[in-house]
């Protein structure tokens, strides 16, 4: 089964693989915006996503990951996608507020990157038109503001991790 679908919060999309795999599927694949998924046993295993540095060679966070029994799935644009049996041991990737405070800075500098890209798209936005609309200013303004809700989320969730420590 494919289903395509656009995540820009990290902690959405891990949670809607979850819900996948707990509905009996497990995911195989990820190609730009689509999951590959097969039938798998309910709940049998739960999903774990990074956001690495754009380096070509992680070999030694790959080496982590498998001592710490998570599968590595796929890679895309700096994500990791991790399988985990669902008896395992590791629930979360970053479990201390300064590496989950970390995860959400990385996360925030991927989505300006976006945010950058779109402004400069609507800024030389013409045709094709719909009804005399832009549609390339019009899906672009909507994606950055998709960026900008997020990025307010990921700072709510950093000021969030800061009270807490206090």
């Amino acid at each position: 089964m494919e289903i395509t679908k656009i995540f820009l919060n990290i902690d959405k999309e891990q949670r809607w693989l979850n819900e996948m795999v707990d509905s009996g599927y497990r995911l195989v694949k990820r190609n730009l915006f689509s999951y590959q998924f097969e039938e798998c046993e309910k709940s049998a295993y739960r999903y774990l996503i990074d956001q690495r540095a754009f380096e070509k060679d992680n070999r030694e966070f790959l080496s982590f990951s498998e001592d710490m029994n998570m599968n590595f799935v796929a890679k895309q644009f700096g994500l990791y996608y991790f399988e985990v049996d669902r008896d395992e041991a590791v629930e979360a990737l970053y479990t201390d507020g300064k590496s989950r405070i970390h995860l959400y800075l990385r996360c925030i500098l991927g989505l300006l990157v976006i945010g950058l890209l779109n402004i400069s798209i609507i800024h030389g936005a013409r045709g094709p038109y719909f009804c005399n609309i832009s549609i390339p200013l019009v899906c672009n303004s909507v994606i950055l503001g998709g960026v900008l809700i997020t990025v307010v989320q990921y700072f709510r969730n950093i000021v969030s991790i800061l009270q807490r420590r206090r």
